[in-house]
């Protein structure tokens, strides 16, 4: 019977619920809207994305399910359309017509001033009445699927998972290859650890590690400096980069971009090889053991943001899916280190437990 050290009991224990959340992660978005608006909106609009990205976050934040908001791409021609029949039904004046606009309550708000000034208390008041329905739109009934099965909120849909993929159905069948290669690489490797198998791994050379962790960080570095200057990004011919960027899941609890933690992620793995390579000796197997737990973590996180891309947001950003390829290799390249010396360890204890009984 083979004699497994307490460390790798430690880590049954510390893989397992990896293994759980890959299987029981929820990823159903709860539907219980009371206050219920329609933002009109245009991509390239520095307005819009003021109130897409700086104001509706918090009082998303506040309000959970109670406040759901549609939004209406008016570039495109069903959002146009829907637009007009806004500006006819309000009898839109000249001077008030354009986007940012919002409609609450049969209310319309025009601009990033007045929409943070003015809904606020729209929703406080229609909270404390029991709620607010559609507003009398023309076409916005049919606008929205049966059972809000496609409702955005805050710029994204809830539901209509297919619709969405099939929005971008090259890019997005790329994510869904890439997500299902990282889903696959958590499961393998984690079974590694948990086999009784005493075989050493096939390391590779030392200097991959940093390679990938310089690509990585020019990767993130790019999606930052996209994220942060609202600029297009250059996406090559496969993928609309600037859709996934302008989403709210471009930044981590509407506040840091996720590149600019990417960046950090990248640098923290160049760091704590530097110090494997050349600090102290006895650095050297928590070092490793630093760079395989960030890469974990960076996959399984990246797994998530891949999730959204194609079935959520409707499109997949060739950047993202180069940094998600990118921690996952570095996850391959650094589990040798890792899972060796806990395999010698073990035909140790092994070899001790067959002397100790001859």
């Amino acid at each position: 019977m083979p004699i497994y050290p307490l460390t790798r009991l430690r880590l049954r224990w510390l893989l397992a619920p990896f293994i759980i959340s890959l299987v029981v992660a929820p990823l159903a978005y709860a539907q219980q809207p009371v206050v219920r608006a329609v933002l009109f909106f245009s991509p390239t609009c520095s307005h819009c994305q003021k109130v897409m990205y700086d104001v509706l976050p918090p009082l998303q934040q506040k309000y959970g399910d109670s406040l759901v908001i549609f939004t209406v791409d008016v570039t495109q021609p069903e959002g146009a359309d829907l637009y007009q029949a806004m500006v006819d039904r309000y009898q839109v004046t000249e001077e008030r017509f354009g986007v940012p606009a919002l409609a609450a309550d049969n209310i319309l708000m025009v601009g990033s001033k007045e929409i943070p000034e003015r809904f606020p208390r729209i929703i406080a008041d229609g909270l404390a009445r029991g709620g607010i329905d559609w507003s009398d739109i023309p076409g916005l009934e049919q606008a929205l699927p049966a059972e809000l099965g496609g409702l955005q909120v805050n710029g994204e849909a809830s539901g209509g998972m297919l619709q969405k993929f099939m929005q971008d159905p090259l890019a997005n069948s790329l994510a869904v290859i890439l997500l299902a290669g990282m889903l696959i690489s958590i499961i393998w490797i984690s079974s590694l650890f948990l086999s009784s198998s005493l075989t050493a791994m096939k390391t590779t050379p030392e200097w991959v590690i940093l390679l990938l962790s310089l690509f990585g960080i020019l990767a993130a570095g790019y999606l930052s400096y996209i994220e942060v200057t609202r600029t297009d990004a250059f996406c090559g011919p496969i993928g609309d980069c600037n859709s996934v960027q302008q989403s709210p899941y471009a930044t981590l609890f509407g506040v840091l971009p996720v590149g600019v933690l990417g960046i950090a992620g990248y640098i923290a793995i160049a760091a704590a090889w530097l110090i494997k390579r050349y600090g102290p000796q006895n650095w050297r197997d928590t070092m490793n053991k630093a760079i395989w737990g960030m890469a974990l973590f960076g996959v399984l996180f990246m797994s998530y943001l891949t999730f959204l891309e194609p079935f959520v947001i409707g499109a997949t950003c060739s950047w993202c899916l180069t940094s998600a390829m990118i921690i996952t290799l570095i996850l391959w390249a650094s589990t040798p280190a890792v899972i060796n010396p806990m395999r010698a360890a073990e035909r140790a204890a092994e070899q001790t437990g067959a002397d100790s009984k001859a």
